[in-house]
This record gives structure tokens, C-alpha cells and sequence, in this order.
């Protein structure tokens, strides 16, 4: 989601601000744990442009904000569309931790083909030097 918005936008802002919006809201709707350990992969995913502007503007190297730094709902729909803002960031959030997880898995698949391939190219060298 990242690297798409740092690369393209969106429909409505351009690269930086887009991108911007969306790390923001992230480290807004994550614990400090959690910003922790999303940080290095929204870092990874921008341009360096983009992260050193979100970085020196928006304080978005640091370690998320505190509970008590949070910004206070006023209204009912303030904090409606801070609960819908906070399940579309998580649900995004998800969505990376799966796909995470699945270049992982196909990762540790590759790795034990390259080792049967090499087995198999063992095998061959030996039934070759056998003839």
C-alpha cells in the first residue's frame, strides 16, 4: 500500500501527501509496539524523499505517539470516523502482515527446491561418473 501510494498517489492528492496521510493515520491508529514494527516497512516502501519529509516534518521516525499525545474525539462523529479510519488502517495493516507471511512461506519453498535441485544435480554428477 505504501510503496503504491509513494509511487502513484491517490485519486485525490499526489505521491507526498498521499503517502503522508496514510503512514500519519497509521502511526495514529497503532500502539508503540506495533508503530515499532511497521515503521521500518513503511521506510522501506517510500521514497527517500518522501520519508525524509515525513520524517523531519511529522515526527514519523520516532516511536508513536503516547496515549496521552493522542488528539482528543469532541464529537460522536469525529470518533465515528476515527473507529472507521482505525479499522481501514488495521485492516490494511492485516493485509500486509499476510502478505508478509506469505513471501515468507514461498521464500522458505524456493530455498528447499534450490536444495532438491541441488541434490538432484549431485545425483546426476555421480550416475554420470558411474558410466
Amino acid at each position: 500500500m505504501v510503496r503504491r501510494l509513494s509511487d502513484f498517489g491517490s485519486t485525490a492528492q499526489p505521491p507526498h501527501i498521499a503517502t503522508r496521510v496514510f503512514a500519519w493515520g497509521l502511526q495514529n491508529a497503532c500502539s508503540r509496539s506495533q508503530w515499532r514494527r511497521l515503521r521500518p516497512i513503511v521506510q522501506r516502501n517510500c521514497t527517500p524523499a518522501i520519508w525524509d519529509e515525513m520524517a523531519s516534518k511529522f515526527g514519523l521516525d520516532g516511536e508513536g505517539l503516547s496515549p496521552e499525545a493522542r488528539p482528543a474525539c469532541q464529537t460522536s462523529r469525529r470518533r465515528t470516523l476515527d473507529r472507521a479510519y482505525t479499522d481501514l488502517v488495521h485492516t490494511e495493516v492485516a493485509k500486509m502482515e499476510k502478505k508478509l507471511a506469505q513471501t515468507e512461506l514461498l521464500e522458505a519453498r524456493l530455498k528447499g527446491m534450490e536444495t532438491m535441485i541441488r541434490s538432484m544435480e549431485q545425483t546426476i554428477d555421480m550416475l554420470q561418473r558411474k558410466r
